[in-house]
């Protein structure tokens, strides 16, 4: 974080005006981005670059331009009225600065030198930055027939006679299920409603919570068509729901939907949202969600600029990542083979409604099996730090915990009540046996793995 703060930021301010400054130039910063690293890491002189990369996890400033640079060319793309719209797309200049190697080509001949092939044929949602008038009203806001029950706490067959309940309740109102899933090579959508099912896939590109939107999008113009005067549109994403009722998101996907809510309500239909668990045993979901996963009909549909810039970011990264595995003659490299992970609702990972730390544990279980990874030293904090507790080791795994300190814990407690002798035993008292004991019996695990990677004797 330190090395963060004192070798990123000022080379990446203007860095998309001057990255396409000649490499001799470039180089000079260069040095002093590794300067900057060595000392925050404390490192050698004869230490590899390479390594100070990955000890730092911080790439190199020119796959950082590279990266900067390719989400601002899809920032003007997603702005039809952005005054460099239209110098990126023409390329009838391309042949003078071919002709011309000395001059240095405008930034969008520049973008499509570097542009991934699986780039190329994107299509950015264009985004209204104005979004909806203050004035307007939302009006959109949904029902949960669960109350205080939750998925985690709740046997599903509660959960399902709850939901019947529910159904006798509105049973005036037609029923409309949508859900959309996102696996590592497969993005689908899909709705059911009155024994219909029509299902999509979408672009790799496209998030889980884009497709539960897009998912929510055709259920609305399906009722558009056929005229569905009563309707109920059930999901198992309550962000998408928070995201329907707030007013400040400027996702356009969530402004068509909100639009096409309000021209159907202009017509006479009454259409509610309800949240209900997934995985849950409810009917309409389930037969939702299989056909999500199971969609083949593509679907040619822009992408919003937010998955399309996580895309950029995945890309960068796994560059990367390619390039540290050629790093065979490397000392270090098969010491410190990094893999940072965002937890899920975190960063570039999918956003679920289930969360909790043996999942997260899952999550990471999952990434290891699919990037044939029998043994790991896990290293994580807070949160990241109490995901490791929750894994179960081959007495043969290293594992390594960095765990947030009890002073954290004791700052949340009002101590001008309480001494400092009862507040620490309240806390240690707090902790579950078995969390302390797997603590104490994988110390001298711990320990080696430490040891191993620091280099030590």
């Amino acid at each position: 974080m330190f090395a963060s703060c004192l070798s990123k930021h000022h080379p990446d301010y203007g860095s998309v005006v001057y990255g396409s400054a000649r490499p001799s130039y470039l180089k000079r910063l260069d040095y002093v981005h590794h300067q900057a690293l060595r000392l925050c890491l404390g490192a050698f002189r004869t230490s590899p670059i390479p390594s100070l990369y990955a000890e730092a996890f911080e790439p190199s400033l020119s796959s950082r331009r590279d990266k900067l640079s390719l989400s601002y060319y899809f920032q003007i793309l997603s702005n039809d009225k952005h005054p460099l719209c239209g110098t990126l797309l023409n390329g009838n200049n391309n042949r003078l600065f071919n002709a011309r190697p000395s001059c240095i080509p405008h930034f969008g001949l520049c973008m499509r030198n570097i542009l991934p092939d699986t780039f190329h044929g994107v299509k950015v949602h264009t985004n209204d930055f104005c979004g909806h008038p203050p004035w307007m009203e939302n009006s959109i806001s949904y029902i949960n027939p669960f109350g205080n029950f939750t998925k985690s706490d709740s046997n599903n067959s509660v959960l399902i006679s709850l939901f019947n309940q529910h159904r006798q309740f509105y049973q005036s109102y037609q029923p409309v299920f949508t859900d959309g899933s996102k696996s590592l090579n497969h993005v689908g959508c899909a709705f059911f409603t009155n024994g219909h099912i029509i299902s999509h896939k979408l672009h790799s590109f496209t998030s889980v919570f884009s497709s539960e939107i897009t998912a929510v999008c055709f259920a609305l113009k399906y009722i558009d068509e056929h005229e569905i005067r009563k309707s109920i549109l059930y999901t198992d994403s309550m962000s998408l729901l928070e995201s329907l009722r707030s007013s400040s998101t400027h996702n356009p996907l969530i402004k068509e939907v909100k639009d096409f809510y309000r021209h159907l309500l202009s017509k006479g239909a009454r259409i509610l949202f309800s949240w209900v668990p997934s995985h849950a045993g409810i009917t309409g979901n389930e037969l939702a969600d299989k056909c999500a996963k199971s969609a083949t009909e593509f679907l040619t549909r822009p992408i919003v600029y937010a998955d399309v810039r996580s895309a950029v970011n995945q890309w960068c990264h796994c560059q990367w990542q390619e390039k540290w595995n050629m790093e065979t003659n490397n000392k270090l490299h098969v010491i410190k083979p990094i893999y940072a992970l965002d937890a899920r609702n975190h960063g570039d990972s999918p956003h679920e409604d289930d969360f909790d730390y043996p999942l997260m544990a899952e999550d990471v279980k999952f990434f290891m099996s699919s990037q044939s990874i029998p043994e790991a030293v896990i290293v994580g904090h807070s949160m990241g730090g109490r995901t490791a507790m929750h894994f179960h080791w081959s007495p043969k795994s290293p594992d390594m915990n960095i765990i947030e300190p009890i002073w954290d814990v004791l700052f949340r407690r009002d101590l001008h009540h309480l001494d400092l002798r009862t507040a620490l035993q309240d806390s240690w008292c707090e902790k579950p046996p078995g969390y302390l004991q797997t603590l104490v019996d994988t110390m001298p695990r711990r320990v080696a793995s430490t040891s191993v990677c620091s280099c030590w004797p």
